[in-house]
């Protein structure tokens, strides 16, 4: 397949080795779509009693949304770095709605991942 927007972003992350061509069924990201939908309507669900939850469940959601219009493309992420690659893939090609992917991601990780008692981040 052949991309124009973003495309130096999918060569570069295809040369690094973050990215991969996908062939066959693992090109067919409908059944990714299919979760995403799952995922959003749990999300929906724990809404009001556990809203990190939900967060969590409508990032995963999106993320498996994103990764099902890869795939579509005839790409796929490796393992390692997956969520950061998805959102560079889809926020180089596509923008707009994708811009805060970033954004989700990293409130997704605070959620599942918070730092321990007197961790201090520490600038640079």
């Amino acid at each position: 397949m052949s991309w124009s927007r973003g495309r130096a972003d999918v060569d570069r992350l295809l040369a690094e080795g973050r990215l991969e061509h996908a062939i066959g069924a693992a090109a067919d990201g409908s059944s990714l779509l299919r979760s995403a939908e799952g995922l959003l309507e749990s999300a929906r669900r724990e809404g009001e009693s556990n809203p990190e939850a939900a967060f969590v469940l409508a990032y995963d959601a999106a993320r498996k949304a994103s990764t099902s219009l890869v795939a579509q493309q005839g790409l796929r992420t490796k393992s390692t770095g997956h969520h950061v690659t998805v959102e560079a893939v889809v926020r180089a090609q596509f923008g707009g709605p994708f811009a805060v992917f970033g954004e989700l991601r990293r409130r997704r990780s605070e959620i599942e991942y918070p730092p321990a008692a007197g961790w201090r981040h520490r600038a640079g």
